[in-house]
């Protein structure tokens, strides 16, 4: 019998674990949920964690559990999707861990395909569709033009490179590959969790195989969260930067990360700027200021690739000396 064909039969028996973190998804979670029960794949279990949800979410979801019993049911107090994400890991069962956000939905055959595609690969990354509910209009991220099968080098460039490093969802995870190497969302970081978690993960592979299809449907909200920016926000960013520029050394890859600094510093800059509190302001300009990353980047701002670079490294060594 053929390898393929081999692990293909296997990786059918395999039981695969959905995390869903929920918090106040009442509007969205019964969606989510049905999506999910309706699997063309029917060996899953639905790990469904509401956060200290203050709204009718708990009894949407007791309602789809008492309805199948795949449906793994915890409440805990609300401390933020990482913790709500660990306390899924800990009791999910499955060789295979994949995560779901509570407004979103996956595709009917999309499990299906996850396990098909994986094969002897450690991870497997698929499409996603993205709908802005206020424009009510969809895109569809484009990752890839065709199944590829990479080594951790190429895919980590293919997949910063495309987006697809970055969400935890439309992926496929080795449960057993997390917990030998004590991986954990941080629940420190008030964003950035989720590439900081895939960037860990990614560190543990070998192959990563990658798929064009689109199986999973991202819901975008108009919440005031994503409205709010975080006062932490530039600092978190640059520490992503810091290890992207960490697994590069370590895993020795040819790539220059550097076309990538000068949108990152902006945008970050640009988010200080931002904060009302002239305390805090104060504060994260100053750790701004103190960090090594802008410190070289600011060191020569005739070290430019364009005008407006030139023009942005002296406005923010200008605004800077402030503080």
């Amino acid at each position: 019998m053929p390898l393929a064909l081999a692990l293909m039969i296997e990786n059918e028996k395999r039981l695969v674990s959905v995390i869903v973190p929920a918090y106040n998804s009442e509007q969205y979670i019964a969606d989510c949920l049905w999506s999910l029960r309706n699997q063309s794949y029917n060996n899953i279990e639905i790990v469904v964690i509401n956060d200290g949800s203050t709204d009718q979410t708990q009894q949407i979801a007791e309602q789809h559990a008492k309805l199948d019993k795949r449906i793994i049911l915890s409440k805990i107090q609300n401390s933020g999707v990482s913790n709500a994400r660990n306390h899924g890991l800990r009791l999910a069962h499955g060789h295979y861990i994949t995560f779901v956000d509570s407004d979103d939905t996956l595709a009917s055959n999309a499990i299906e395909l996850m396990i098909d595609a994986i094969g002897d690969s450690d991870l497997c990354v698929f499409n996603y569709k993205k709908t802005f509910s206020a424009e009510d209009c969809i895109s569809t991220a484009k990752i890839a033009e065709r199944d590829t099968s990479l080594d951790v080098k190429d895919a980590f460039v293919h997949l910063l490179q495309t987006g697809g490093l970055y969400p935890p969802f439309c992926k496929i995870f080795s449960l057993e590959k997390i917990l030998q190497n004590g991986l954990h969302f941080d629940p420190k970081l008030s964003l950035g969790e989720d590439v900081m978690f895939n960037l860990s993960y990614l560190d543990c592979c070998n192959r990563v195989t990658i798929s064009p299809t689109a199986i999973y449907n991202y819901n975008t909200r108009n919440s005031t969260l994503s409205k709010n920016i975080k006062e932490d926000y530039a600092e978190i960013q640059l520490e992503i930067y810091k290890h992207k520029l960490e697994f590069i050394k370590s895993h020795q890859i040819n790539f220059d990360l550097k076309p990538f600094l000068f949108p990152l510093v902006k945008d970050s800059f640009l988010s200080l700027l931002h904060i009302k509190k002239q305390k805090t302001k104060k504060k994260a300009m100053a750790s701004f200021k103190r960090n090594d990353i802008i410190r070289r980047y600011l060191s020569n701002p005739f070290s430019a690739t364009s005008l407006e670079e030139i023009i942005f490294k002296l406005f923010c060594k200008l605004v800077l000396l402030r503080y």
